[in-house]
């Protein structure tokens, strides 16, 4: 007996020494088996694990290698309702419910009818509806006037002209204020050829508000004084005061330095006239000193002259 258990721990011994003699056909690791011979089922190595996917709505948590799963669908990523569509699944597409709709707004003169929610339009603008033309507040500086037409439904101002005013005066009196009409005559000079000259509101020695024309040297060319009834004192000191007539004494004999203010200050009254339409109606004053008489033109009357022989002086007044 002990000679047969010699006996084969030798062979056991044989076997071991000469190792397996397969030519082995390795399958790859899976998930779940290590590398195997197909041939002798003999195993190497360890098995590589699943490699899962995290679950979306559309699929459960799966392996990426086998295509094994496990688990249950993640939620849905709903993305919220719009106007034109109904919530819908941001990673698969799905949708539940319905749209919104829109939610309009009526058309204006100048938009179309608009959703308030997403912005988006339908159809054209209203357009405006045009209404009478109005005047707006004249600027007696310029002697201007906007004429606007508004829309009879928004009241926005759809066309607008600026027109000239063609006087200045109205019921007896000029319009503009004494200071506007000191700033209108200030703008006015530089348009008379060779004129240089600035106006100022000033309150005289004996205490009346008046404007003063200085040449560019800033000499005194003249003083203007404004009257209604009588010369309208400074007591007040209302420069907004109107006026119906003007006297102008002027502090120099240069007889041009005399025409160019003279031109400003019928350009001044009279909005409608050019320096040249000025020029004619002084020479046509001049030639009126003959008889004393006031030379009359769109209701203005103009005398020129030098009274007892002092200081050349201009009246300017309204036709009664």
């Amino acid at each position: 007996m002990k000679r047969v258990s010699i006996v084969l721990l030798g062979i056991l011994l044989c076997v071991l020494l000469a190792g397996c003699k397969c030519e082995h056909e390795w399958a790859e690791a899976t998930c779940t088996e290590p590398k195997t011979c197909t041939k002798c089922k003999e195993t190497e190595g360890e098995p590589l694990g699943h490699n899962w996917k995290a679950a979306t709505c559309e699929e459960p948590e799966t392996c990426t290698r086998c295509g094994e799963q496990q688990g249950e669908l993640a939620d849905h990523k709903w993305k919220e309702a719009t106007c034109e569509e109904p919530e819908t699944c941001t990673v698969c597409g799905k949708t539940q419910g319905t749209a919104k709709g829109h939610t309009w707004k009526a058309a204006t003169c100048t938009v179309p009818k608009t959703c308030s929610v997403c912005g988006k339009t339908e159809g054209e603008a209203l357009g405006h509806t045009p209404g009478e033309v109005e005047m707006g507040e004249p600027d007696y500086v310029l002697a201007t006037v906007w004429l606007n037409t508004k829309c009879t439904v928004c009241g926005e101002i759809e066309d607008r002209e600026l027109k000239g005013l063609k006087y200045l005066y109205e019921d007896g009196k000029f319009i503009p204020s004494i200071d506007e009409f000191t700033e209108r005559l200030g703008k006015l000079y530089p348009y008379v050829k060779d004129c240089d000259y600035t106006t100022q509101v000033v309150v005289t020695d004996d205490d009346v508000l008046g404007s003063i024309i200085a040449g560019g040297n800033r000499d005194r060319i003249g003083t203007i004084l404004f009257f209604n009834n009588k010369i309208i004192d400074a007591s007040s000191r209302s420069r907004r005061s109107t006026f119906s007539g003007l006297l102008c004494e002027f502090s120099t004999e240069n007889m041009d330095e005399i025409v160019s203010a003279i031109l400003g200050i019928i350009m001044a009254v009279d909005p409608s006239l050019e320096e040249s339409d000025a020029a004619d109606v002084a020479r046509k004053m001049v030639i009126s000193m003959v008889s004393s008489d006031p030379y009359y033109e769109d209701g203005i009357g103009y005398v020129f002259g030098n009274a007892d022989g002092g200081n050349y002086r201009l009246v300017v007044s309204l036709e009664n």
